[in-house]
């Protein structure tokens, strides 16, 4: 994903960063100006809601100078806390989903791997826990190799964490009939896998409009609240 996000995003995460920044500028240093223009005007309660909020907002910014900064602290501490915590990771709208199935499919490959191999199911679980790169997972999986050491079945151990989808639940427990358990999780894992690439694929044509509407919606909604009061009062002035 960095690999194939990483070169998409560096230009329209340079450019959202330049308008942020024009934006504050904006904000911090030239509404004050229209603000008092707009005084004399008539006073903000004749003002567009717009272009209230945006006084509002200026107002904020310069009367608590540290706000910014605050705000960007707190944008931070909560991309690490997602960072670090892969289980509240799946809430993330699109890529949260996608990577818990990435884990998903990386557990079913090298499960499927180990027990190819011979490698008994117990071991095997440890092994496919720890190559999963999900903390999520991990942790649901703590008691597993234990569990399966009783006898427990795959398919009942897996189904009780509560975070494994229903395709691969069915897919264990038919392996598990049939003695073809290994196969299965391979073929679970190929599918998971043609299901994450064709996501990439649209998540890669969403990207750079999704940034452009993003950044366009901030200059339109900044532009227009300035200039709606200038637009309205030249609507009454008679040549």
């Amino acid at each position: 994903m960095r690999r194939r996000f990483g070169p998409d995003l560096s230009y329209p995460a340079f450019v959202t960063m330049a308008t942020l920044s024009v934006c504050s500028g904006l904000v911090k240093f030239i509404i004050p100006t229209y603000a008092a223009m707009y005084e004399g005007l008539g006073g903000r309660r004749e003002l567009p809601a717009a272009t209230q909020a945006l006084i509002r907002l200026s107002d904020m910014l310069n009367y608590y100078p540290l706000l910014p900064v605050l705000v960007l602290l707190a944008i931070v501490a909560v991309v690490v806390l997602f960072f670090v915590n892969h289980r509240l990771r799946r809430i993330i709208p699109l890529a949260g989903p996608l990577l818990h199935k990435m884990g998903i499919a990386r557990f079913s490959h090298v499960m499927g791997a180990a027990l190819w191999t011979g490698i008994p199911a117990a071991r095997a679980v440890e092994m496919a826990r720890e190559a999963s790169l999900n903390n999520h997972i991990r942790r649901a999986l703590a008691g597993g190799r234990v569990e399966l050491e009783k006898g427990v079945p795959l398919s009942e151990m897996l189904q009780k964490t509560g975070i494994f989808p229903r395709t691969l639940l069915w897919m264990v427990s038919i392996g598990e009939q049939s003695g073809k358990l290994a196969g299965n999780l391979k073929q679970t894992a190929d599918l998971y896998n043609t299901e994450i690439e064709a996501r990439l694929r649209q998540m890669e044509q969403l990207v750079t409009p999704v940034y452009v509407a993003c950044v366009g919606t901030l200059v339109a909604f900044v532009t227009i609240s300035l200039m709606l009061p200038l637009i309205q009062l030249s609507t009454f002035i008679t040549p």
